[in-house]
């Protein structure tokens, strides 16, 4: 799957976008992104920059959470992208977005234990027969 390979260029960003002690860009309020030395950042990075944010707990996620999560909201902002060319062009698919999506799945599964209609469905809490949108990416 393409999007989980999906990495950001630092050469992408004005000087102005770095900052000059930490190297890193600045994303959110307390938050930078550090490039690795090929001034490229993926999922690794993203990884490091959100374990590191102000309420995220690393203790609370699974292994996978991130990179699962990363995977998904890439390809979710790609596609805004390339179907609505005019309007989303090159404005959604960034760093901040993806850490701004990132915490907002964390406070709906982590800190409110809410669960998506999938896994309710899965576990039996939720009618089979109920309405909802899903994407498949295998088979």
């Amino acid at each position: 799957d393409n999007s989980s390979l999906f990495q950001f260029d630092g050469k992408d960003y004005s000087e102005e976008d770095i900052d000059f002690f930490s190297k890193g860009l600045r994303v959110g309020q307390e938050s930078y992104l550090l490039f690795k030395s090929d001034s490229k950042a993926g999922l690794t990075e993203i990884q490091q920059c959100f374990l590191a944010s102000p309420g995220v707990d690393p203790k609370l996620l699974p292994d996978e959470w991130v990179a699962n999560h990363y995977r998904w909201i890439v390809w979710k902002l790609a596609s805004m992208e390339k179907s609505f060319p005019e309007i989303f062009g090159r404005r959604c698919l960034n760093p901040e977005n993806i850490l701004q999506q990132l915490k907002y799945r964390y406070d709906r599964e982590i800190d409110r234990a809410q669960r998506s209609a999938f896994k309710k469905i899965s576990e039996g809490d939720e009618s089979a027969s109920r309405l909802f949108i899903c994407c498949v990416a295998a088979i």
